[in-house]
């Protein structure tokens, strides 16, 4: 039976949008055989292709950034820096689509890739079924990109925060843990998850659904709730 959606055309706008830039990538890629001369096919047309091709992926992002623009906490998300052009914000909403079915956060961070599995951090698994959206994963790792590459206010400083701790908790690489990069994704996590956190709790409350602190507020040793930036609710 198709699943049903809140918002399909938001979602085919999105399909379509992915689809064309995974169209232009491929070409991209042919493009830059040519050049590096590991391929002997003609550069002319490649650029032509991808010549013809902008206007239709820029047509894409419009619509679906069109589409985004009639759920619930669009207005909120586009205040936060990183976010204001609106396509990724978008591809976010479009992957969520039904913020009723998390009835609390963390369902909606398993479904987004961020939860964990017998203490580990889930990931892909080969033969296993992932638990979690892996497009709404990808969406939300350009999020986090460009929170970091823009400094966003409050996100950035989460991140800064939480690269600190953590090395203020392990000085030194330990057996090939907690390296820099090491580090810097146990950072960029958390700030992830608390941005996921703000979402569902603003796009619920527009909805006049009931919300929760997370389960780490409520029953578990972490006692700072921190608000959504920008949201007064």
């Amino acid at each position: 039976m198709p699943k049903k959606r809140c918002y399909p055309r938001l979602y085919q706008s999105w399909r379509f949008w992915k689809e064309v830039n995974d169209i232009i990538v491929s070409h991209k890629l042919r493009l830059d055989s040519i050049k590096r001369g590991v391929s002997e096919l003609d550069p002319e047309f490649e650029e032509f292709f991808l010549d013809v091709m902008a206007p239709i992926e820029n047509d894409a992002r419009k619509a679906m950034i069109e589409e985004a623009k009639k759920l619930p906490p669009w207005e909120w998300m586009i205040t936060i820096k990183g976010l204001k052009s609106g396509s990724i914000g978008a591809k976010v909403l479009a992957l969520i689509d039904d913020i009723r079915i998390p009835t609390n956060v963390s369902k909606l961070w398993v479904y987004s890739g961020y939860g964990v599995t017998d203490g580990q951090a889930d990931k892909n698994r080969k033969g296993v079924s992932s638990r979690f959206n892996k497009a709404l994963k990808s969406a939300l790792w350009e999020v986090a990109s460009q929170f970091i590459r823009q400094k966003t206010p409050l996100y950035y400083d989460l991140y800064l925060e939480e690269k600190k701790r953590q090395r203020g908790l392990h000085p030194e690489p330990v057996d090939g843990k907690y390296t820099d990069g090491h580090i810097h994704n146990m950072a960029r996590r958390k700030m992830t998850k608390i941005f996921i956190y703000h979402l569902w709790f603003v796009w619920r409350s527009v909805e006049g659904l009931p919300t929760s602190n997370p389960w780490v507020i409520d029953h578990g040793r972490h006692t700072d709730l921190i608000p959504p930036p920008n949201w007064e609710g």
